[in-house]
């Protein structure tokens, strides 16, 4: 059974760190009619606060690498650290191309470009997590092995 089979009370959730309100609302109002469970943060701190309370229903967390304050990379890295099995994914719109290049060659983090189809989001974390719930790194709950 993946996170989907299951109907409403079994939605995938996604965490959006996104210093723009207007876009982490659009893509909060994209993902949840797609049938995803969203929490916006704008900043570290609701993410911290956000993860700590909502940890065991977050599959995916997707965070904002191109804002001076919330140091995107930092974030993922930290996420990792406390939550192996959690899907983490960067998004931008201001990267330039040589910067995602090198950004995708020294990463295992999928890079995003905004503006993002929510529609396209969801059905490719969908294939992302239904991967990693086969994985042989994960056991049958998604949890690191």
């Amino acid at each position: 059974m993946t996170p989907f089979d299951a109907g409403p009370t079994h939605q995938p959730g996604i965490l959006v760190l996104d210093p723009d309100v207007r876009a982490g609302a659009d893509l909060a109002r994209g993902m949840g009619a797609g049938g995803w469970r969203v929490w916006v943060a704008e900043d570290v701190a609701s993410v911290i606060e956000i993860f700590r309370v909502c940890r065991h229903q977050i599959a995916v967390a997707l965070v904002d690498l191109q804002s001076p304050t919330l140091h995107g990379g930092v974030v993922l890295a930290e996420l990792a650290q406390c939550a192996p099995s959690l899907i983490r994914c960067a998004m931008s719109g201001e990267i330039n191309p040589p910067a995602a290049a090198g950004f995708r060659r020294t990463s295992d983090v999928p890079l995003f470009t905004k503006p993002l189809s929510a529609q396209s989001l969801a059905f490719t974390l969908h294939v992302m997590i239904c991967s990693s719930n086969r994985s042989p790194r994960t056991q049958g709950n998604g949890e690191a092995a």
